[in-house]
């Protein structure tokens, strides 16, 4: 697979490499070390460097030093945000070797003065492990058992016609975007009318940045067509939000192909590498969706079922005729198994999903049904379940502060007080239903706590009707989704055993 987004390529870091390899080719032999973000050992944009130096190179040595913040490393030597690595790069003046052999040395202590104390000791190189070859040339050890597996299967860009786009960076997203509708018209109508001074005071920056200009903005759009342009977009998950979908004032609107997401156009989201412990960013997408709504750390990568009113799908990979729609459903169907993603939970974390494709017929079509019957969860198509109730509280009392929940009681109250509303029949696995790490409806909850002063991520009244209703259809979806995945996960066991 091709990448398109090769933006991180132009990092001092790579060039320099970059430049260190031209030199040695010229020398035909020398060796090459520097210490540098760690980012090239197993991300996806940097598999064709990987490569590129193995062919240039007899013997790499790569030391890990870890301490990316986004993870949640410590021990970061150099107090930064980013991982850490050394390289030894070697190449001899005679040689038979076409790819490099690569050797690994992981540091992961948290401490930095034991990862120090380490450094200090030197390398023995008996410390390093000589890594197995892998399709990607990582740079650091794929310990699965079904790498062989998971690399023969086709990866999921491989299905659809038109490539993927992620999804909207807002650029000042607390301008452009709000939970509540009339706080975002009355902030746009405070810019457009050059009240700088104000928005500032409810924490809403507005100032220049390299790329957004407020002067430029103001040239080329209005009021009225930024509030004619509102709609509703999937933020985090399932918890949405309303934005100014004006290209002109939203920085990274991808106008073109996201605003094209629809329920009736509905798209698989996935992650093409995520930072994340646990695979669980793949997700299906009913409304145009925020770059990071199914994780905080990782892009979210959007495969529409139609592109420009025509289908998206190349069906001409299976061996048996299927329909496009057919076949988003089932790749669909296997993102959902809970099966697939505890078998390939390492390698789903560094690449785009790979997707097995079943021998018989009768297997892909089970997978498909229960795609699209699980699809309408993720759309929160169904009818709330009579088993979700809310308390009888007055209906200017909704209000949400340090929402918790009590699992004996099967409670969800939505504040500490003495008679805080309540939502019943919620279970543990209802609460803790998470994407990305993402507690759904903690999220929708938290993201409407009640403020008294007009402020960011706030809102200054309780929970209206609108709100309310969509709670619970969250609640309704996800009981959904629990139960639909078991049924799935036994049809997917009888397609990749």
């Amino acid at each position: 697979m091709d990448e398109r987004n090769l933006k991180v390529l132009n990092d001092d870091y790579v060039k320099f490499i970059r430049f260190g390899q031209w030199k040695i080719e010229k020398t035909r032999m020398g060796v090459l070390s520097f210490i540098t973000n760690n980012k090239y050992l197993d991300g996806q944009v940097y598999y064709r460097m990987r490569e590129n130096l193995r062919k240039t190179f007899d013997d790499i040595y790569i030391v890990n030093l870890h301490g990316d913040l986004r993870k949640g490393e410590k021990g970061n030597p150099f107090d930064i945000t980013v991982g850490v690595a050394i390289c030894f790069l070697i190449k001899r003046e005679q040689t038979s070797n076409e790819n490099a052999n690569v050797y690994y040395f992981d540091l992961p202590q948290n401490d930095r003065a034991e990862k120090y104390k380490l450094l200090d000791e030197g390398f023995n190189f008996d410390k390093f492990k000589r890594l197995s070859e892998t399709k990607k040339h990582y740079f650091i050890p794929i310990e699965s058992e079904f790498l062989k597996k998971f690399e023969e299967m086709l990866v999921i860009s491989d299905f659809f016609i038109k490539k993927p786009s992620t999804g909207i960076m807002m650029g000042k997203e607390h301008l452009v975007s709000d939970v509540d509708n009339q706080n975002l018209i009355e902030n746009l109508d405070l810019f457009f009318n050059q009240q700088f001074e104000e928005l500032e005071s409810y924490k809403i920056n507005v100032n220049n940045t390299k790329t957004w200009k407020r002067e430029i903005v103001l040239e080329n759009t209005n009021l009225e067509d930024a509030v004619n342009a509102i709609q509703k977009i999937q933020y985090k998950g399932f918890d949405y939000k309303y934005l100014a979908y004006d290209r002109f004032i939203v920085e990274g609107h991808r106008i073109g192909y996201i605003d094209q997401i629809s329920k009736i156009n509905p798209a698989i989201t996935v992650t093409k590498k995520s930072r994340k412990p646990i695979f669980s960013t793949a997700s299906l997408a009913y409304m145009p969706i925020e770059k990071c709504y199914m994780s905080t750390t990782d892009s979210a990568y959007a495969f529409l079922l139609k592109y420009n009113g025509k289908y998206n799908l190349n069906t001409s990979l299976l061996s048996y005729k299927v329909e496009p729609e057919q076949l988003f459903y089932y790749i669909f169907g296997i993102l959902c198994s809970e099966e697939y993603r505890k078998k390939y939970n390492e390698l789903l974390l560094k690449d785009y999903p790979h997707i097995p494709l079943p021998n018989e017929e009768s297997y892909f079509n089970e997978m498909s049904l229960l795609g699209k019957k699980i699809s309408r969860a993720f759309k929160m198509d169904l009818e709330i379940s009579e088993e979700f109730k809310l308390s009888k509280n007055d209906s200017q009392s909704w209000i949400v502060q340090e929402p918790y929940f009590v699992s004996y009681e099967k409670r969800i109250y939505l504040n500490k007080e003495i008679d805080s509303p309540y939502i019943e029949g919620i279970t543990s696995d209802i609460w803790d239903y998470s994407i990305g790490q993402i507690k759904q409806i903690e999220q929708f909850l938290k993201a409407r706590t009640y403020s008294e002063k007009k402020i960011i991520k706030t809102i200054c009244r309780g929970l209206n009707q609108e709100e309310l209703n969509s709670l619970l259809k969250l609640c309704t979806s996800i009981k959904q989704i629990l139960k639909i995945s078991k049924e799935i996960d036994k049809v997917y066991i009888q397609i990749d055993p």
